[in-house]
């Protein structure tokens, strides 16, 4: 098995250099024919062919890996940075009753990276979030056949992504305990809501539902857009007013 390990652009040029270099010595050194000097030049050739060929794959599968993950922190958002908890509509709970559920920054890094690691794609992928930039760690490795005495090459290297967040998740937080400040003060009197909500810096939309018992919540921000579509990110949650544990069972967070 012969091994090609990406280690920056320089790996091409020296691989073609001492190809070239080899290839020049047995020419001048053993008497070889020219016919068999082309030969040689041939397999470089289809070395760097190979090569060529991984580098395509290897930009595909960034691209599509970026595309995957961005697409999934639209998802988390859209779930209110919480995951497998019972819903309204798909609108997970954030508060029901008197009890809060609101995701503390530390809940949402956790949330995010669970969330993240679910889907099947992202298996044996390393995640981790650090100032507003989710960063990959991925070993990638694809086997090409070497029309050389079916000769194999495995070309393997690690991937190393930075992909921003749209906004920091300590925003996400801060916009979370907004919303249960204003429903402790408001309760369900979407009038009050709408004054105290700082709709300087946010857009929010509130959908009574199942007869005023329960607010559906949109939330969007202007610095919240995505950094590969500029798409807007919307926070959204649901908070049940009336939820009564001893009739319907204590809600679990």
């Amino acid at each position: 098995m012969f091994q090609l390990s990406k280690k920056g652009v320089l790996t091409v040029y020296l691989l073609v250099f001492v190809i070239i270099a080899v290839s020049i010595s047995l020419f001048l050194f053993t008497g070889d024919s020219v016919e068999k000097y082309f030969i040689i030049g041939d397999s470089q050739m289809k070395v760097l062919e190979v090569y060529s060929n991984a580098e395509v794959d290897l930009f595909i599968y960034e691209e599509s890996l970026k595309v995957l993950i961005s697409s999934l922190i639209f998802d988390f958002s859209e779930k209110g940075g919480v995951i497998n908890r019972s819903n309204y509509n798909q609108y997970n709970y954030w508060e029901r009753g008197s009890k809060k559920c609101y995701p503390t920054l530390e809940d949402l890094k956790i949330n995010l990276n669970s969330y993240l690691l679910q889907d099947q794609n992202n298996k044996n992928i390393s995640l981790d979030y650090y100032n507003s930039t989710i960063w990959v760690n991925k070993n990638y490795s694809k086997l090409y056949l070497l029309d050389l005495d079916d000769l194999n090459i495995n070309y393997n290297f690690d991937i190393n992504l930075s992909i921003p967040y749209p906004m920091a998740l300590s925003s996400f937080e801060e916009i979370l305990q907004e919303i249960s400040f204003v429903s402790s003060s408001c309760n369900n009197n979407i009038t009050c809501w709408g004054a105290l909500f700082n709709a300087t810096t946010k857009s929010i939309e509130i959908y009574p539902l199942n007869e005023g018992k329960t607010f559906n919540i949109e939330v969007t921000s202007q610095n919240m857009k995505d950094s590969l579509t500029n798409a807007e990110v919307v926070i959204k949650g649901a908070i049940d007013f009336e939820y009564n544990p001893l009739t319907q069972g204590e809600f679990e967070c």
